[in-house]
C-alpha cells in the first residue's frame, strides 16, 4: 500500500513537470512572436534606404489599395508631404505588402522604419498600429520567416524598429491593425536598412548622427505641412541628438588626448 502511493506521488510529480515544460515552451514562442521594439539596435544600420524607388526598390505585392491617389508605390518614393502615401480599400485585416530590393538580390537586414504620416492626419485613426515582419528568399513563397510584431504609434514621424539580423530577398509586412478607423487603414511611408558590419567607434557615431539628421528633416517637413500643431522638437529625438552630441565630443577629447593607435 504504501509502495502503491509512492508511485501515485511519483506519476503526479511526472505530470506537474511536464505542464510546467510545456507552459514555458508556449510562453518562450508567444513572447518571441509578440516582441516589441528595441530600444537600441541589436546590431549597426546602414544609411541607405534598401526599398527606395530611388535605390532600385519595389512593391512586389500589395492585398488592396483604395485607388491610384493611394498606390503601394507611394510609400516608397521618399516623399512624406506631396503625396498620399497608401491606404487599403477597406478597414479590412491583415493587408500585406511585400518588398524587394534592388535587382531583387538578398541583404542582411535588421532594421525598418515606418512614417504613418499622410494629408489626413492622426485624428480620423487609420493610420497603421499594429504589424508583424515576416522574409522569405522566394516569391510567391510557400512560407515565411517571423522577424518581429511591433506597433506603431498614432504620432506623424518616421519609427524605427529594430530586429536580430537576417537575410531576405523579399520582406513582407502585414498590417494588422489602424487606431479605430472602420474606412481603411493607411501609412505614408516605409524604409528598410541594411545590417552592416561593426566600424570604428567615430564613424559609427557620424553613421548615427546622420541618421538623426534625416528622421528631424523629415520631421521639419512635417511640421510644415501640419503647421502650427507640432511646433517643438520631439523630445524623443531631442535625447537621441544631445546623448550623440555628448559621446561625438567625448570621443574627440579621448582622441586628444591618446595616440591613434590606442583609438580604434
Amino acid at each position: 500500500m504504501f509502495s502503491h502511493a509512492l508511485v501515485e506521488v511519483w506519476m503526479r510529480m511526472h505530470i506537474v513537470i511536464l505542464c510546467v515544460l510545456v507552459l514555458i515552451t508556449f510562453s518562450s514562442s508567444f513572447a518571441q512572436r509578440t516582441q516589441q521594439e528595441p530600444q537600441l539596435p541589436i546590431a549597426f544600420s546602414g544609411t541607405v534606404n534598401l526599398v527606395a524607388a530611388s535605390n532600385g526598390g519595389k512593391v512586389v505585392f500589395v492585398t488592396s489599395q483604395l485607388n491610384e491617389h493611394w498606390e503601394a508605390s507611394n510609400l516608397i518614393d521618399g516623399v512624406v508631404n506631396k503625396t498620399n502615401g497608401w491606404a487599403s480599400s477597406k478597414a479590412t485585416f491583415p493587408q500585406d505588402i511585400v518588398f524587394a530590393f534592388k535587382d531583387e538580390k538578398p541583404k542582411l537586414i535588421n532594421k525598418i522604419v515606418i512614417d504613418p504620416t499622410t494629408p489626413d492626419g492622426p485624428l480620423p485613426g487609420r493610420w497603421i498600429k499594429e504589424f508583424e515582419l515576416f522574409v522569405s528568399d522566394k516569391f510567391p513563397a510557400e512560407r515565411w520567416k517571423f522577424v518581429m510584431h511591433g506597433s506603431v504609434r498614432n504620432e506623424p514621424r518616421p519609427q524605427a524598429f529594430f530586429f536580430t539580423p537576417v537575410e531576405a530577398r523579399y520582406v513582407l509586412l502585414r498590417v494588422l491593425s489602424n487606431h479605430g478607423s472602420d474606412r481603411f487603414v493607411s501609412m505614408g511611408e516605409v524604409e528598410i536598412y541594411e545590417a552592416i558590419p561593426a566600424v570604428g567607434i567615430l564613424d559609427q557615431l557620424i553613421a548615427r548622427l546622420e541618421q538623426l539628421l534625416r528622421e528631424l528633416k523629415q520631421y521639419r517637413e512635417t511640421v510644415a505641412q501640419l503647421g502650427p500643431i507640432l511646433s517643438e522638437m520631439p523630445p524623443e529625438a531631442f535625447k537621441k541628438f544631445e546623448k550623440l552630441w555628448r559621446e561625438l565630443t567625448g570621443l574627440q577629447e579621448i582622441k586628444g588626448s591618446q595616440s591613434p593607435q590606442q583609438v580604434k
